[in-house]
């Protein structure tokens, strides 16, 4: 099956994310998708999910429009496979795998014993059969992600598409790793992968694809494709390749420090706000000429680490108020200056087609056997989800019927492919899908403002007070509203962290 996406377009506020972009994708393929932060890869591979419809231009899976599909015909020909980012369930392994098969269950969603077969023949694939009865928790993150790419395995869907599958390994398991994609590939399916790794996709990829603002830089086979010209212009820096004994070619950069006058803003932004982030820094660079932004999006947890660790960055922007008051006591941010400058909502969602809840009590009815939403612990629309619950007595009582995920996102995903009959999630993370969604505003007597502040390392303090700024002017509210965002309620932030 061939996944075709044809001269696709992609907007927050007439502020193009995505222009004339096209691409293919064969069985028997391994494609490397390339870009620097902020080029447009999330937007993309969202729009190829179907979590997010095109502006312009079509997505068609063999001959059939990827919109006419249902979420579970989609799942059953699209797998996807998400950057690993720790975990907070401890689910056994089994089980994480056997979330796989939900596309090809009835309603109820019990397993068959083809389910329980299939799932044991992807993880004896991937070697992984042997940890079938450990806590997901308690594995290694290469481990993790062989668990990650056995349900989409389990899923038998001809496709497969990959999100920085090699984040946060190390070096042998990153090479491990790589090694089963490929074979992957090899066997017949069609593999899509982003990734910041241009030596691995020199290596193993059949074909490779550059992204620079949100258009084709260069779409060909990787020893034409992976250029020094090429890698200079995607991420700025020098390179040379060299032959070794094989044939082969290695990637070296040129390690030389270019002396620049112009001013370079890192950003460490939630990664729930990649999407309004790309547009708004487009702005805010574009009438400031000579100033650079780079951005990093990612869960906050994982971004305060990194922090901690030494990453260079100017500007934190978490997902709430309490992870903003987490950094400020571990060090890691300055209070003075921070502001709220927008606000998120907590939604109920559920397919349309499919009988939708009307208020917060109707999940009570067996029709909303599965309902998904992030773990308590650690996702805060999870957490908010759960406080509404219980404040309408039902948490307890539904508590058998929920799907946990480690992060915000895959709540909706689950909806979206049939794998849930509901899911609590934030209002921007649902607004790409409206069209396919029913939704119910959920009030939860909690703020759920998004803060921004300077870190305490920043070397460039003046342009991170500017930015932030910047995202309470006119311009970025519009671009903060286009992506399901409110106005904060209160500009100062409550730094109480939970």
């Amino acid at each position: 099956m061939m996944l075709t996406a044809s001269h696709l377009a992609y907007a927050y506020d007439r502020r193009m994310v995505l222009e004339d972009l096209s691409l293919t994708l064969a069985a028997g393929e391994s494609v490397a998708l390339l870009g620097a932060n902020g080029s447009g890869k999330s937007t993309l591979l969202r729009l190829l999910l179907g979590i997010h419809r095109p502006l312009r231009g079509q997505i068609q899976l063999g001959a059939e429009p990827l919109q006419s599909l249902s979420a579970r015909e989609r799942a059953r020909r699209l797998a996807y496979v998400p950057q690993d980012h720790g975990a907070a369930f401890p689910f056994p392994v089994r089980d994480v795998v056997l979330m796989g098969r939900i596309p090809h269950q009835s309603l109820l969603g019990r397993a068959s014993s083809r389910d329980r077969a299939v799932a044991a023949g992807a993880m004896e694939r991937l070697g992984i059969l042997a940890f079938a009865d450990r806590p997901y928790t308690e594995l290694s993150g290469g481990q993790r992600q062989l668990v990650l790419i056995a349900r989409a395995l389990a899923q038998e869907a001809p496709i497969m598409i990959l999100d920085e599958p090699v984040t946060g390994l190390d070096y042998g398991n990153q090479h491990r790793l790589m090694a089963q994609i490929q074979d992957l590939a090899h066997s017949g399916y069609a593999i899509l992968q982003s990734t910041h790794y241009p030596e691995h996709a020199l290596a193993a990829a059949s074909r490779v694809i550059l992204l620079k603002d949100g258009r084709v830089l260069a779409d060909g086979a990787p020893g034409e494709v992976l250029s020094p010209e090429h890698l200079h212009s995607l991420y700025g820096v020098k390179t040379e390749f060299v032959a070794v004994a094989d044939g082969r070619r290695a990637i070296l950069p040129i390690l030389t420090k270019e002396p620049s006058m112009n001013p370079s803003l890192g950003i460490f932004a939630s990664l729930t706000l990649a999407e309004p982030f790309q547009a708004i820094i487009q702005d805010f660079t574009a009438s400031r000429p000579g100033v650079t932004v780079q951005p990093t999006y990612g869960f906050c947890g994982a971004l305060m680490e990194k922090m901690a660790a030494g990453a260079a960055a100017d500007v934190f922007a978490p997902s709430s108020e309490a992870m903003l008051a987490k950094a400020v006591a571990q060090g890691l941010a300055v209070s003075a200056g921070a502001v709220n400058y927008a606000r998120n909502q907590l939604v109920l969602v559920s397919p349309k087609g499919q009988r939708a809840p009307g208020r917060l009590e109707d999940l009570a009815d067996p029709a909303f056997a599965r309902i998904a939403l992030g773990e308590p612990e650690a996702v805060p629309p999870g957490r908010y989800g759960r406080m509404a619950l219980e404040k309408v007595g039902l948490w307890q009582i539904l508590e058998p019927r929920l799907q946990k995920y480690p992060d915000g996102i895959q709540p909706l995903k689950a909806v979206l492919e049939g794998r849930a009959d509901a899911a609590f999630v934030f209002a921007s993370t649902a607004s790409g899908a409206a069209g396919e969604l029913h939704i119910l505003d959920i009030t939860v007597a909690v703020s759920m403002h998004y803060p921004a502040a300077i870190t305490r390392g920043s070397v460039q303090t003046d342009l991170a007070r500017t930015f932030i700024g910047y995202l309470q002017s006119p311009p970025a509210q519009e671009i903060l509203g286009q992506a399901g965002f409110s106005a904060p309620l209160a500009v100062q932030p409550s730094l109480n962290p939970l």
